[in-house]
């Protein structure tokens, strides 16, 4: 009984100007809590976004040095060339592996290309 002569009052007050008011701006306060939530996004993503960015990329690299190719995992900020697996000199540039003969060779600067070793063409179609 002690609950609903409480919660009684409460009404009973919420109904007076005073109570209306308190009701108003605490639940324009809640809307603007919702809004910035949703505009601005829970909070951590910024920890998601680190996770991923040191992470890196997986990318196929072609060594001018020695001509060998493989696919590593580079950093996103990192620029090419990069040091190569293999003779260890920062001589990978970005590679392309061929659909055809699976070969890797240094990716052209051209949106369409075509391999240098089977001649099949790629890029942009």
């Amino acid at each position: 009984m002690a609950q609903d002569s409480l919660l009684s009052r409460f009404r009973g007050w919420l109904q007076t100007p005073a109570g209306k008011w308190v009701g108003i701006v605490a639940g324009l306060a809640l809307l603007a809590l919702a809004v910035c939530i949703f505009v601005y996004g829970p909070s951590g993503t910024d920890t998601e976004i680190e996770r991923l960015r040191a992470g890196g990329r997986q990318v196929w690299v072609f060594c001018r040095n020695c001509e060998h190719g493989e696919q590593i995992r580079v950093g996103v900020d990192e620029a090419f060339p990069v040091i190569c697996p293999r003779c260890g000199q920062k001589q990978a540039v970005q590679g392309y592996r061929c659909r055809s003969c699976k070969r890797i060779f240094e990716l052209p600067a051209a949106r369409r290309f075509a391999c240098p070793y089977c001649n099949t063409p790629h890029g942009a179609g």
